[in-house]
């Protein structure tokens, strides 16, 4: 049975209302790169001093600081600051999977369901180890086990009273142990399992699996809320940081993140109240030299801030991202790539240079804007401090070598791009136009024939080339804007280059 059904017409309107049902080329200021910006449906809106709790893996404790900063309520962060956690990482709290959500909530709000340290814990010298705190597998003392988990299940009630939740899935590579007929919340270190040989199992989680722990766990906050409850469910962008299966990380993590992502597309079918925002597909579409630090496992501080911002801006359009401390990188990119008019723009981007000016997501729509702007040379200064990893800043980088008189080495910097993949109109545009600035019509037109094969698609293509071309050949000019009309008599474009080649005749 489908998880959503349209009538053919519903679905062709929901097509044509969409402004974001089809992928943008490369090289456009686009949503997808360097850092992707995705569309994010909020059905309801949070009013600061709300109190919002998170729960799940690495990307609700990203959010909750900035909630905080934001004047949100976020009692995990009270959780936290208790006496009893003092010294304790935060990242202890973390839940990596459907069932470890699913045992937090079960044992804080059902009746004769206490977390019981004989049966949840491993006796070890020293004392007990919880096995559903994080990493912090180390021995204590029983009294200040029970503190802990007295503390854990409090905050978790609290949940009951917050205006909303936020559920971030982390894996379903899990571990699983026979004694409690529990999972564990983590990797048991090897001197346990010497210690309890046969204890633990690992398990690779079926999708039925996780759609049922997570939907016991949405059920049980169903039946204990004291308010009709609204839910953010999220994927964690980050990785297994390692697999215990006999395959590649990678390939373990393709099929653990698949799975999380197919229940929570069922989930928000499911639940009216629980919707979706996109911090996995954000993360995992930016480039990665932009969006991963180095060991290719945690986002950057950067990207993670644009996310951030972008989920406050959905769900909490009154918050002033500005005043956050350290939100405002993610506040300003997403400006930066936004419409806005060309004195606002001109305002904008002045005011936040100094603070942004070499990171590449805010200073190449800065170029761009420079350019529309007929400001060739500081656009040109300014596209020397890209590094050109991406071919976005490529392109920038070659504009403004050809207009300020240096095609040669614009053309080395592009031409060497294309290739029978290339999808960037942007691109194939740059290489006639060095083309062109060189005199050197024929390669023009070669390379815009190839890009008419590439990308028959393309409706812009020939009146782009034929616009290029004008003053070298006016007469192989129309002939391209003839082409694109006999293909689509409805090509905007193509009308409005026929009006300037008309003007340009009209001045020669």
């Amino acid at each position: 049975m489908p998880i959503v059904s349209y009538s053919a017409e519903q679905a062709f309107a929901n097509r044509r209302q969409n402004s974001c049902a089809s992928w943008p080329q490369r090289g456009l200021n686009n949503r997808i790169e360097p850092i992707a910006r995705l569309k994010a449906d909020a059905p309801f809106t949070l009013e600061p001093g709300s109190s919002v709790f998170t729960v799940g893996s690495c990307f609700a404790r990203n959010v909750e600081a900035y909630l905080m900063s934001a004047k949100f309520r976020v009692p995990v962060l009270e959780l936290m600051d208790s006496p009893v956690f003092t010294g304790v990482p935060r990242d202890t709290i973390n839940n990596y999977s459907a069932p470890s959500i699913f045992n937090e909530f079960y044992w804080a709000l059902e009746k004769d369901a206490a977390f019981d340290p004989d049966v949840h814990c491993f006796e070890a010298p020293g004392g007990y180890i919880d096995l559903h705190l994080g990493e912090l597998q180390k021995a204590l003392p029983l009294d200040v086990v029970k503190e802990r988990r007295k503390a854990v299940s409090h905050t978790y009630r609290a949940a009951m009273a917050c205006d909303a939740i936020i559920i971030t899935l982390g894996l379903s590579e899990v571990w699983f142990d026979t004694h409690s007929g529990f999972y564990v919340n983590h990797a048991p270190l090897p001197n346990i399992t010497r210690l309890a040989p046969g204890r633990f199992e690992l398990h690779v989680l079926s999708y039925e699996e996780v759609r049922s722990y997570l939907t016991r766990a949405i059920d049980l906050i169903v039946k204990h809320s004291n308010k009709p409850p609204r839910i953010i469910l999220t994927v964690s962008p980050v990785p297994l940081m390692t697999t215990f299966r006999d395959k590649d990380v990678a390939v373990a993590n393709s099929y653990s993140k698949a799975v999380l992502r197919a229940v929570s597309e069922e989930i928000i079918s499911r639940y009216d109240f629980v919707s979706y925002f996109p911090s996995f597909e954000s993360v995992g579409l930016s480039d990665r030299n932009v969006a991963w630090m180095t060991d290719q496992v945690h986002p950057t501080k950067a990207v993670v801030a644009v996310q951030v911002a972008r989920m406050l801006k959905a769900y909490a359009p009154h918050v002033n991202l500005d005043e956050i401390d350290g939100l405002d990188a993610g506040a300003v990119i997403e400006k930066a790539n936004s419409p806005m008019t060309p004195l606002e723009a001109q305002l904008f981007f002045q005011e936040h240079f100094d603070r942004h000016g070499d990171n590449p997501s805010f200073l190449v729509p800065y170029i761009r804007f420079l350019f529309a702007g007929n400001e060739p040379l500081m656009a040109s200064v300014l596209a020397d401090r890209l590094e050109g990893r991406t071919v976005e800043e490529r392109i920038v980088k070659a504009k403004g070598l050809r207009l300020t008189s240096r095609p040669a080495e614009a053309l080395q910097l592009v031409e060497s791009l294309l290739t029978t993949e290339q999808r960037s109109s942007d691109l194939w545009e740059e290489v006639v136009l060095d083309y062109v600035a060189l005199g050197d019509l024929e390669n023009a037109l070669r390379v815009g024939r190839a890009w008419f094969a590439q990308m028959t698609y393309d409706a812009t293509a020939r009146p782009r080339v034929a616009r290029a071309i004008a003053r070298m050949d006016l007469a192989r000019a129309r002939e391209l804007v003839a082409e694109a009309l006999a293909l689509s008599p409805e090509n905007f474009l193509a009308a409005v280059v026929s009006k300037e080649l008309d003007a340009l005749a009209e001045s020669v």
